[in-house]
């Protein structure tokens, strides 16, 4: 779904409940703890954990070179730490919502989740991935993150939820 430019995790969720609640859907939001611009909507009749990104995953094709090259993928992927996507299986959600600057892209939950074992994609972040720590000092993630191949993902609409 192209969308009007988000440019911050607050603008995500605004356009995301206005969207459901012009369809008539009431949403209450949980915020995830220690997620940055990660957060849950859900309803009666419906859980999707949601994360706001400035850019996609440019780099997947060179860590994953052989699934790109063997399927002809463009290179761009996706991604999410496994926490994050565990804690979404925890907590019921149906999708896995990425939310971009112009445009909103999903995955079943179910799906990210055994396409990244299957398949092998996973890996720990590198060293520019880091926490920024007490005192001014860093250190590196240590921590797995999921990939996908833009491709797998589909255009978020309201017909995704229902």
């Amino acid at each position: 779904m192209k969308t009007e430019t988000i440019h911050t995790q607050q603008k995500a969720k605004e356009f995301l409940i206005k969207l459901l609640i012009k369809n008539g859907e009431l949403v209450n939001i949980k915020q995830t703890v220690g997620s940055h611009g990660h957060f849950i909507l859900h309803n009666k009749k419906f859980r999707i954990y949601c994360l706001y990104k400035r850019e996609y995953y440019h780099t997947f094709g060179k860590q994953y070179k052989e699934m790109t090259n063997s399927f002809g993928l463009s290179g761009i992927g996706e991604s999410i730490n496994e926490s994050a996507l565990n804690r979404a299986i925890k907590e019921g959600c149906s999708l896995i919502v990425f939310i971009h600057p112009n445009e909103i892209k999903c995955i079943k939950t179910t799906v990210m989740k055994r396409v990244c074992d299957d398949r092998g994609l996973k890996r720990i972040q590198d060293t520019f991935s880091i926490k920024f720590q007490k005192r001014g000092s860093y250190k590196p993630n240590n921590e797995f993150t999921c990939s996908i191949p833009i491709e797998m993902l589909n255009d978020f609409s309201l017909e995704v939820l229902f």
